[in-house]
């Protein structure tokens, strides 16, 4: 926010606001790949609940 406020006053320039938030986020892209992999099925079956149970009969 305050890089923002920066480069609104004429602080800083705006593509080097631009890219360091970028680059902030590609630091960080992989370990969020990583996590997930590992804990992603997990994490949307604790989100969205246990499976609906079919009746017999039904299609």
């Amino acid at each position: 926010m305050g890089s923002g406020a920066a480069a609104r006053v004429g602080e800083t320039p705006l593509l080097v606001v631009f890219a360091a938030g970028v680059f902030g986020m590609m630091k960080f892209a992989w370990v969020f790949w990583w996590a997930g992999r590992l804990w992603g099925g997990t994490v949307v079956g604790l989100l969205t609940g246990p499976p609906l149970r079919r009746r017999p009969g039904r299609t």
